[in-house]
């Protein structure tokens, strides 16, 4: 694993590094697998740590790596995109599925609410047919 660049980004509170990964016979690596080795090799918390961009071309063993190190969690939560796009689409789902729920047991209760009221009235003329007779 070799840095090929560090930028130091004083207004964004982060490095952005670009780091080159040679592999022999081996899958491009997971995301996951990446944070570890990278926070150990760069002895930073693998929370500070936001990989951007694994690429490699078609038949090489070699792997560019984007990423970031923030200097502290905060910034890091206030400038990663993602985060607060997948928080605002989790947001969003629990209100639709809030609002789904209500429907499906309103809907229960207009179904169950004509059914009891047709079963009296069918009580009702089967008496009016009985009494009749």
């Amino acid at each position: 694993m070799k840095i090929i660049s560090e930028k130091e980004s004083p207004l964004l509170k982060r490095k952005e590094l670009t780091i080159s990964l040679e592999q022999e016979n081996k899958p491009t690596p997971k995301k996951e697998d990446l944070t570890k080795s990278l926070s150990q090799t760069l002895k930073t918390n693998e929370n500070l740590l936001q990989i951007k961009k694994i690429s490699n071309q078609f038949g090489e063993s070699n792997t560019t790596i984007s990423a970031y190190v923030y200097k502290d969690e905060n910034s890091k939560k206030e400038f990663e995109e993602i985060n607060k796009k997948k928080a605002r689409l989790e947001e969003i789902k629990k209100q639709h599925e809030t609002k789904k729920k209500e429907a499906e047991d309103t809907k229960k209760e207009t179904e169950e609410t004509p059914k009891e009221d047709t079963k009296k009235e069918v009580e009702q003329t089967t008496t009016e047919k009985e009494e009749k007779e």
